[in-house]
């Protein structure tokens, strides 16, 4: 009996571990300004083929809602009536009359 409750309590641990870093890279992803950041947090994701519990895959969700918004701001507008910006004005060299 003692095993058995030992091997639980083991479990929840590994589980908690899992938790906090899944925690940890939403709150980076979260955080980030840029796409390359976001992507960079996403590498240090533990990679594991078990079935998740319904916390992790909460956690996952909020990490990809985050990740999509940094992809949302980063994809250009194709709206014709906002303004475009200038030739040059995001440091790449005007083109050549």
């Amino acid at each position: 009996m003692r095993l058995v409750l030992l091997a639980i309590a083991l479990l929840a641990g590994c589980k908690s571990d899992e938790v906090k870093q899944l925690e940890q890279v939403k709150r980076e992803i979260c955080a980030c300004k840029d796409v390359a950041c976001g992507e960079a947090a996403m590498k240090k994701l533990p990679q594991k083929d078990q079935t998740s519990e319904f916390r992790e895959q909460q956690l996952a969700k909020d990490i990809m809602n985050c990740l999509a918004k940094l992809y949302d701001e980063a994809r250009p507008s194709t709206d014709p009536d906002q303004p475009q910006p200038e030739p040059g004005s995001d440091g790449s060299a005007a083109p050549a009359p």
